[in-house]
């Protein structure tokens, strides 16, 4: 039993260590390893994601946690757990006064999916920094929607290049027949980050239209752009597309 212990432990900081890629650190939770108190929830939260169970809503009360990195972990495990009933507590987190916190629970309702967060992300949107908005609009992109997609769409008109390549890439994920439009005006941008990110969304949506809109971006004086463009066209199985990378080859 103790070893049996002793292997949820371990597993509890291997997966407090492996936290959101914007939020990574391995020190993360040295100080809560540093206590008893600190040791017992990071064993509970490791247990609980390891089951997929709540612990009879238990887990739950970790989210009014005075400490944020209980509450980062906690919102963490309920994303893992992807139960659209645990949308109503995680909203809250949205106000939370630390921003890891916030960034997370974004994250974590995108996992989940469920349409019930799309305002709340909305609202936020509506007040966030660009940063916060790249990771906003992956989760609504994941949402989908007509809301989502509304907003996704006034997103890709951002100052901002870093927002307007998330939103193509959120728009293309949310795999809706109104978004092509959307992504294949974008090929016009003027940041070649955000071509390039419209191209390498536009492998979702094959056509005719598609290869003629890529194909020129071939010749594109940014070498990425060029990339994701061959990319793209060697998705598509339809002859202007093959003509096209051949023509190149040759």
């Amino acid at each position: 039993m103790r070893k049996y212990i002793l292997g949820i432990f371990v597993v509890a900081v291997l997966a407090a260590q492996t936290s959101l890629s914007y939020a990574q650190d391995p020190s993360r939770y040295q100080s809560l390893l540093a206590t008893s108190a600190g040791r017992d929830s990071l064993l509970n939260l490791a247990m609980w994601e390891d089951g997929r169970v709540t612990g009879n809503g238990r887990l739950f009360r970790y989210l009014q946690s005075a400490n944020p990195l209980i509450r980062f972990r906690t919102v963490e495990v309920i994303g893992r757990l992807q139960d659209p009933q645990d949308v109503p507590v995680l909203l809250p987190m949205l106000k939370d006064q630390n921003k890891s916190v916030v960034l997370a629970t974004v994250f974590a309702l995108g996992q989940i999916g469920s349409k019930e967060a799309t305002q709340g992300l909305i609202d936020l949107n509506k007040k966030s920094n660009p940063a916060t908005q790249t990771i906003i609009a992956d989760a609504l992109g994941k949402i989908g929607g007509e809301e989502a997609i509304k907003t996704l769409d006034m997103m890709r008109g951002a100052f901002q290049s870093n927002v307007r390549a998330a939103a193509l890439e959120a728009l293309a994920r949310a795999a809706d027949p109104q978004t092509v439009g959307m992504v294949l005006a974008a090929i016009h941008d003027g940041d070649p980050e955000v071509i390039w990110r419209a191209t390498y969304a536009l492998e979702k949506f094959e056509s005719d239209r598609t290869a003629t809109l890529v194909i020129p971006l071939l010749e594109h004086d940014d070498a990425t752009v060029r990339a994701y463009a061959a990319r793209t066209l060697g998705k598509h199985k339809i002859q202007p597309a093959v003509s096209s990378l051949m023509a190149t080859v040759d």
